[in-house]
């Protein structure tokens, strides 16, 4: 089975779960995975659904106060979720980040057997997303049945989740609320 060094999802990751992935662009690009058990997903997406305010089509961090953020990882560190943080080389383009670090998602995500692969759809990167992550996923010789797609942020309120995890990680005076549910960090070190 593939695994890459220094990976973040292989301590306590559950088999055949689901991974909920978002960046934040805050220095250089910063990935979250959200890790679910395949069998706490539905409950998990029905009380994030929960937390929309009145009106609100979706949770986005940038846009939420303080007093809100801190409410919405208190009841994000309540499921049964892990976290992994992959953060890529500053110095280099957008695109070749985000290349660098779905490449190590991805690898990652069939090494630990994840059944469904979501990542917030930027549509400034999809063809180059979708062609990293083909290629990721395919030059291994042992490819489960991982399906992958990018979707809207509106569409998956799994994804808020990663957000708000990507958010606190880039926001060091918010790390610790967010700390009991990390598993793994990894800075890739080079292309």
């Amino acid at each position: 089975m593939p695994q890459s060094a220094n990976t973040p999802l292989t301590k306590s990751a559950p088999k055949l779960a689901h991974l909920f992935v978002d960046e934040s662009k805050r220095r250089s690009v910063t990935f979250v995975c959200a890790l679910i058990a395949s069998g706490d997903v539905s409950e998990s997406r029905k009380a994030v659904r929960q937390l929309l305010m009145p009106g609100q089509s979706h949770i986005h961090f940038t846009k939420e106060s303080d007093r809100r953020r801190k409410m919405l990882l208190t009841e994000f560190t309540k499921l049964p979720l892990h976290a992994a943080i992959y953060e890529a080389p500053q110095g280099l383009r957008e695109v070749e980040q985000r290349r660098i670090c779905l490449d190590a998602i991805a690898t990652d995500a069939v090494a630990i057997q994840v059944r469904h692969l979501l990542i917030e759809r930027d549509d400034s990167q999809s063809v180059h997303d979708r062609r990293t992550l083909y290629k990721s996923i395919n030059r291994h010789t042992f490819v489960p049945t991982l399906e992958y797609r990018l979707v809207g942020k509106r569409d998956e309120p799994l994804l808020w989740v990663a957000d708000g995890i990507a958010w606190a990680w880039t926001h060091a005076d918010w790390r610790q609320r967010i700390a009991s549910r990390v598993i793994g960090h990894r800075r890739i070190t080079s292309p």
